[in-house]
């Protein structure tokens, strides 16, 4: 099978490097942010003529004997691995790829992530429906060198985001309460990825609800300007098929077992899906956030647009963002950063997809880079699967990627260029 896999796979690379040199840059697999709410989805390795073959699941805890069990309860159990290169065109002497997030080590190959999640779903409306009360639950963890960037507040026992290069992080841990009132409210206590973005800290859907990234490297929208996770109460309503609210309190960005100020801040996000092609989100933050400061207060706000249509290749989504913050300012004064992502995607062939970002991100005052100025984004890569008909090979891919970043000022090779060109690539294994 994988020899007729790779003669697939070697005449879809053809088309793949001609369309690596198209004029147009398309983008990539945008999908929104899911509610808080998982929708159940079957285990990988449920659909054996269809999906790929789970090997946590098939070769590992159903040959152990617990795979029934676990799935008689509607607990499911996922995982994935990615390692990356990154490599920058300038070679700053410094090593540095400024703006970036997790790709900002020049010349350096990576263990991104070896995470492991589990999660029990709830049905929401059959629950509500039935009159039933349910609890479900959420897991999410990671050991490789992108934990020591995302640590949240009290669950950091490293004390340093450098050494170790790969770290622990508990990204993740949850209970939802379903209460069946109406048309079903749910309740979610404990540490939650943010509800902003259209790209997630997991490269690809896991069973906790992240969507996945299409690119490698992340926007300065997702890196600089909206939170990575929160430790709070959310509710969540959907008060028809088309509206979905969710609502809560938090103890801030990044904060977890400690707070750094002892505030709380508000978080909330509205949801409205126009069609099956066609989702509107928008999401806003409001909180003090900074350390022992509790007068000065962050507001952020999002609007998200998805729109894929269906019997077609391509994919586009637009997120909008808008921040401020008083007296963060390099000079003391409100902080402001806002910008445009846009996203597009088109399928080339079963095994590839050709992605691209663009992205014009304004810091006002430096307080999300340390330098107040304007920066441009432009990102073309593919996603790759070169044994996508094999059970086991389809859960490997390669994304490959070229961005080019501008800014107004010399904020880039240690403060002395205002160009950027990196090259870079990661391979992902679902497990």
């Amino acid at each position: 099978m994988l020899k007729r896999t790779g003669a697939i796979a070697l005449a879809c690379s053809a088309v793949l490097v001609a369309g690596m040199f198209a004029k147009t840059a398309y983008a990539a697999d945008p999908v929104p942010p899911t509610p808080p709410t998982p929708t159940p989805t079957p285990t990988p390795d449920a659909t054996p003529d269809t999906g790929p073959t789970s090997v946590l699941n098939e070769y590992g805890l159903n040959k152990m004997g617990v795979g029934k069990f676990l799935s008689d309860n509607n607990v499911k159990i996922g995982g994935y691995v990615e390692g990356s290169y990154t490599y920058n065109f300038r070679g700053p002497r410094n090593e540095i790829n400024e703006g970036r997030v997790f790709d900002f080590e020049h010349n350096a190959a990576r263990l991104n992530q070896l995470a492991l999640q589990a999660v029990r779903t709830v049905d929401v409306p059959k629950d509500a429906k039935d009159g039933k009360f349910d609890i479900g639950f959420g897991l999410d963890m990671q050991y490789g060198s992108d934990a020591r960037l995302i640590h949240a507040n009290g669950l950091n026992g490293y004390g340093s985001a450098t050494h170790p290069i790969n770290q622990f992080d508990l990204t993740q841990a949850y209970l939802d309460f379903v209460i069946p009132v109406g048309n079903g409210l749910d309740i979610r206590v404990g540490k939650f990825v943010t509800l902003f973005g259209n790209e997630t800290i997991a490269p690809i859907a896991t069973v906790t609800g992240s969507s996945g990234n299409a690119l490698y490297s992340h926007s300065y929208n997702f890196g600089f300007g909206i939170p990575f996770t929160h430790t709070g109460v959310l509710a969540t309503y959907a008060f028809t098929d088309k509206l979905t609210v969710t609502a809560g309190f938090t103890r801030g960005w990044e904060q977890a077992t400690n707070d750094n100020n002892g505030s709380i801040d508000g978080l909330a996000s509205i949801v409205y899906t126009f069609t099956d092609e066609l989702k509107l989100t928008g999401n806003i933050s409001v909180g003090p956030q900074r350390a022992h400061n509790s007068s000065d207060y962050r507001y952020v706000f999002e609007a998200l647009v998805a729109y894929t249509p269906k019997k077609s290749p391509l994919a586009f989504a637009v997120d909008g963002l808008f921040g401020s913050e008083q007296h963060a300012s390099l000079t003391g004064k409100t902080a402001y950063w806002y910008g445009v992502t846009g996203y597009a995607g088109y399928t080339i062939c079963d095994a590839a997809t050709l992605n691209g970002r663009v992205e014009w991100f304004r810091d006002d005052g430096g307080s999300r880079l340390g330098i107040s100025a304007n920066f441009y984004e432009a990102t073309l890569g593919v996603t790759y699967k070169p044994f996508y008909k094999d059970k086991i090979g389809q859960n490997f891919q390669i994304r490959p990627e070229v961005r080019f970043d501008y800014a107004d000022k010399n904020a880039f090779g240690g403060g002395n260029h205002k160009t950027q060109v990196t090259a870079a690539v990661d391979a992902i294994f679902a497990l």
